[in-house]
């Protein structure tokens, strides 16, 4: 591989990074918008799952 053909490959990549930029911002919201629309329909059951998964991490955290 030359140095001419490294450089295409590296500015046909960047060229690309807008569109996956773009991809992952909707992925991301489409993920909150889902994870919204799971807390409304269950409050309770939502706040002990935060609750568990920080008391996991506690104690996870706890031997570092």
């Amino acid at each position: 591989m030359n140095a001419n053909s490294a450089i295409s490959s590296i500015a046909n990549e960047l060229e690309k990074m807008p569109d996956r930029v773009e991809d992952a911002r909707k992925a991301l919201e489409d993920w909150r918008n889902d994870a919204l629309r799971v807390v409304k329909r269950y409050p309770g059951r939502s706040i002990l799952g935060a609750f568990a998964v920080g008391f996991i991490i506690a104690k996870v955290a706890k031997y570092f």
